[in-house]
């Protein structure tokens, strides 16, 4: 979602978001503002050094911030280690649970997870964590677990193949852009530049550019009860 590109300059699908809303402001260049994700909420309210978040945001119920329609969808996902007993998020009972430390997913994780002993929420380190024992899975958006994964991956070579993605789109959520109450101007220009941003062949070419991992991070194997069904006419 926010890479540096080949040039070392920053990229990434919510770089490519953030550079339309800019067109339809008519800001040539946009200006990025580091936080931690669980400050971003009180740096939107409290300064005007920044205009607007888009940082794989999802809508929650915050004093004072209003949100753009959604600009992308995606669902959460269960990671668990490769040898876990852990099928799906029924397993997870009786167990530890991990998720990113984001309302709006706290809030989907409650409906989806029932009867866990602790949850446990992070903004790092999670991936260590899961691999020690720390909770028995981790749920997280599943287009930053793929990326993710595979950095760990690559700074720690000998745990390649060690994580598994227990299940895909858990439910459906969608990133917004975040914006301070009382500022309709740029409401409307942020919903301007996301929807010239849906027309445009741009947004295919992005979702393809930036959205096509996973791929080294292996499913999880069916259980030994699954069986096969052949879809029929009429079904």
């Amino acid at each position: 979602m926010y890479v540096p590109g080949a040039d070392g300059k920053p990229d990434g699908f919510d770089y490519v978001v953030a550079k339309w809303v800019a067109s339809a402001v008519g800001v040539p260049e946009v200006k990025l503002v580091h936080g931690a994700y669980g400050e971003l909420p009180e740096l939107l309210r409290a300064s005007k050094e920044i205009d607007v978040v888009i940082s794989g945001y999802s809508p929650a119920d915050l004093p004072g911030i209003v949100w753009s329609y959604g600009y992308l969808e995606y669902g959460l996902a269960l990671v668990v280690p490769n040898d876990s007993p852990v099928h799906t998020v029924e397993d997870l009972r009786g167990r530890d649970v991990g998720m990113f430390n984001d309302p709006a997913a706290r809030a989907e994780v409650d409906k989806l997870v029932k009867g866990y002993t602790s949850l446990v929420q992070m903004e790092d380190g999670y991936w260590d964590a899961l691999s020690s024992g720390k909770f028995a899975g981790f749920l997280y958006d599943y287009p930053y677990a793929a990326a993710e994964i595979e950095a760990w991956y690559a700074a720690n070579p000998a745990k390649r193949g060690t994580l598994k993605f227990a299940q895909y789109n858990l439910n459906t959520m969608e990133y917004a852009v975040a914006l301070r109450e009382g500022e309709p101007d740029l409401a409307a220009a942020v919903a301007d530049g996301i929807t010239r941003f849906y027309a445009s062949d741009d947004y295919g070419a992005t979702v393809r550019r930036f959205l096509s991992g996973g791929n080294t991070v292996a499913p999880a194997a069916l259980p030994a009860t699954a069986k096969t069904y052949v879809v029929k006419s009429g079904d």
